[in-house]
């Protein structure tokens, strides 16, 4: 069982740029809220694709969470394969959501094309660690 706060508490450093970045939000959450707990690596990896989906709006602790899985990914030597620098400096969720549309957008060529939430989600999906 992976706890990812608790992860987070025993690993970051002060001077991680997500220790200086998200800190803040994350101490304060963690304050009010209890731990995310995943059973291994593979769940975590699913999650973190699964929070990516698109949505019009996503709660504040899933934002969190995001956050959270990804300091775990970056900090066990992870990264993705089409995105291989995001879990340096990660942002947000939502942000990253817009990356994959962007991607998208580029690799086929659709520009002023709306994109599909069902492309995002596949593309999400097809993401390897």
């Amino acid at each position: 069982m992976i706890k990812i706060y608790d992860y987070y508490e025993r690993n970051v450093n002060k001077n991680d740029f997500y220790y200086y970045t998200f800190n803040k939000e994350i101490e304060l959450y963690f304050t009010f809220n209890e731990d995310f707990s995943y059973f291994d690596e593979e769940a975590i990896m699913s999650r973190f694709k699964m929070l990516t989906y698109p949505a019009n709006e996503l709660p504040e602790h899933e934002c969190i969470e995001f956050i959270a899985i990804a300091f775990y990914l970056h900090n066990e030597g992870y990264y993705i394969d089409l995105f291989p620098n995001f879990l340096n400096r990660p942002t947000g969720v939502n942000d990253f959501s817009l990356t994959i549309r962007k991607y998208i957008i580029k690799q086929e060529g659709s520009y002023g094309v709306p994109v599909p939430w069902e492309s995002r989600r596949t593309l999400a999906d097809s993401m390897k660690f």
